[in-house]
């Protein structure tokens, strides 16, 4: 704070990735640091060289109070890294339910997809957050939604063997893909080398619940 107030520029960056004092403290969920960065007119939407803002990197590492700092400064809850990621869709990956909450009460679209993760809610699947992926379908997350690949959550979380993400997902609508093209035509992929819960697994599922 003495250096900033001697005109220290909290505004200056690292040439190597972009990221300014602000983007680090966010990182690091030092809220006393990001207070006093914002206090001296540091740039909320200042962004990375890859397009992290200070809201995606507190987001990333599940730093609520940060978050909700930043937001209450007027961060952007869906402003796109260069690789299509958001803040929700990071926050969805790393499970962190109490940041993923925050962004979606602040306006954060659970179905605006990316170029890397696709939607939160493949995020989620694929990394088996069934909590998550029940507050995202909650919240309007498509479940039949596919990725930039094709794929959609429910094969993300069968292919990862995720059985209580597949069940949500199954009770939400979820529909089982067709057996032929899985990975799009022509890919060399063999489908039974990489399910952990094969389609059949997942077609008595979804008749357990459709009897329960």
């Amino acid at each position: 704070e003495r250096l900033i107030g001697k005109g220290a520029a909290g505004n200056l960056s690292s040439t190597k990735t972009g990221s300014s004092p602000l983007h680090v403290a966010s990182h690091g969920g030092h809220l006393k640091v990001v207070e006093m960065l914002l206090a001296h007119g540091v740039d909320v939407h200042r962004l990375s060289l890859k397009g992290h803002s200070s809201l995606f990197a507190a987001s990333l590492e599940g730093h609520l109070d940060v978050v909700e700092m930043l937001i209450g400064k007027g961060a952007n809850v869906n402003q796109l890294t260069t690789k299509g990621t958001t803040p929700l869709a990071q926050a969805a990956a790393n499970g962190h339910c109490s940041v993923v909450e925050m962004l979606l009460e602040h306006g954060a679209n659970a179905n605006l997809i990316g170029h890397t993760h696709g939607l939160p809610l493949h995020a989620a699947s694929h990394n088996g957050h069934e909590d998550l992926v029940e507050i995202l379908i909650n919240k309007g997350a498509g479940v039949d939604a596919t990725r930039t690949d094709g794929r959609t959550s429910l094969q993300l979380a069968a292919a990862k063997g995720h059985s209580a993400v597949v069940r949500v997902l199954l009770a939400a609508g979820a529909k089982i893909w067709d057996d032929v093209h899985v990975f799009g035509p022509g890919s060399p992929d063999d489908p039974a080398m990489l399910w952990a819960i094969p389609r059949a697994a997942v077609v008595e599922m979804k008749r357990s619940i459709d009897a329960t």
